[in-house]
């Protein structure tokens, strides 16, 4: 019941702050849309399963705020390359998972594909295939800074 009440809390925080309209029936809207993704996680038995304590942690939010620094730094690089194109080299690397959790694992690799100039492309238990514009975000990934965010994450400490 805490993971649920967690979740509402959640959802309706970030439907709230993505929607920007706060008339009734957009209100009304949001509260049908978090109930119903609630039913379906109780039904579908998810809820609490694989995600353990990091639905409620205090962690999650300063993990947003990271990521959303990330990818404003991206974007910027992103930006950069669209204006000299012969910096544009694009690669495919692999990189090492140090994720325990399935739900680690894949939070790593959507973090990778949210920030700009990355996507990941296979995902098993031990490395991640991305696909990277530049020498310069190669780097960024070699050096686990996201990984190592995300096992942070995942285990409070790192």
């Amino acid at each position: 019941m805490r993971n649920l009440a967690a979740l509402f809390f959640l959802l309706s925080v970030l439907w709230l702050a993505l929607s920007g309209v706060y008339k009734p029936l957009m209100l009304g809207l949001g509260l049908g849309s978090v109930l119903f993704t609630l039913w379906m996680s109780k039904r579908m038995d998810v809820l609490g399963v694989a995600h353990g304590a990091e639905l409620s942690a205090w962690r999650l939010p300063l993990f947003w705020a990271w990521l959303a620094w990330q990818v404003a730094l991206s974007c910027v690089h992103v930006a950069r390359l669209v204006f000299v194109p012969s910096r544009i080299s694009p690669r495919v690397l692999r990189v090492p998972v140090q994720q325990a959790s399935d739900v680690g694992r894949v939070t790593y690799a959507n973090s990778i594909t949210l920030t700009p100039g990355t996507v990941s492309l296979v995902l098993n238990r031990s490395e991640l295939c991305i696909h990277a514009l530049d020498q310069q975000a190669e780097d960024e990934l070699r050096r686990e800074g996201m990984g190592a965010k995300v096992h942070w994450l995942e285990r409070g400490r790192r």
